[in-house]
């Protein structure tokens, strides 16, 4: 074939050049695109995880003893009474602890005079939890635990520039949920979310204990 034009080894070089430029522009714009994504999904997970976890909480400590006796405040360890398919009443123990930074639900058989575990087992919650304790309240004048306030702190996954809680506490029963107080860097505490705030701390929210049999 004659007269027909065709690219010169220079024009393929150049083409060859700006094609590549380009394809290494576009790839790392969609690897950027991408890891937002992925920490913004990181951050739901995270929360759902924690949501979920605290409904477990509040679901136990809902059918929690009334008696006094049936808590170790200290070692975050109540009697719970539920009632079988027939509807007799029955009751084990469960402990709501951090090991080694995990939260764990722990349900068994509890010996509370001697503080230890006849028969126990172990299940790792997911989660950013860092902290829990659980308070028993009783109103004034009662014998028996009306409330349980739930303290957490949880290990925020959030930018620093973030200034709304992943997990705000729900109000029941007309109490009042605790304002939140945010660490600084400095270890100094303030109200609100402070900018470069990693972690949540002093949240709180109350819990009705539900059950009904006193034994």
């Amino acid at each position: 074939m004659t007269g027909s034009k065709a690219f010169t080894l220079v024009e393929l070089l150049v083409y060859t050049v700006l094609f590549s430029l380009l394809m290494i522009g576009m790839i790392g714009f969609f690897q950027t695109i991408y890891a937002s994504l992925r920490g913004k999904n990181n951050v739901v997970i995270d929360q759902l995880h924690n949501a979920l976890a605290l409904d477990m909480i509040k679901r136990d400590c809902m059918s929690a003893s009334f008696d006094p006796v049936d808590w170790d405040v200290e070692r975050g360890v109540f009697k719970k009474y539920t009632l079988t398919a027939s509807g007799s009443p029955t009751s084990s123990s469960i402990g709501w602890q951090m090991r080694k930074g995990r939260l764990c639900r722990i349900e068994g058989v509890y010996d509370g005079i001697n503080h230890r575990w006849a028969k126990r087992s172990v299940s790792a919650i997911k989660g950013s939890i860092q902290a829990l304790q659980l308070q028993p309240v009783r109103a004034s004048g009662e014998r028996h635990i009306t409330h349980v306030r739930i303290r957490f702190t949880v290990d925020a996954p959030f930018h620093s520039n973030l200034r709304t809680p992943l997990l705000v506490p729900r109000q029941s029963s007309g109490l009042k949920a605790a304002p939140l107080i945010s660490r600084r860097a400095n270890g100094s505490d303030s109200p609100g979310h402070p900018e470069g705030a990693q972690r949540v701390e002093g949240q709180e929210l109350y819990c009705t204990l539900r059950n009904r049999v006193i034994v």
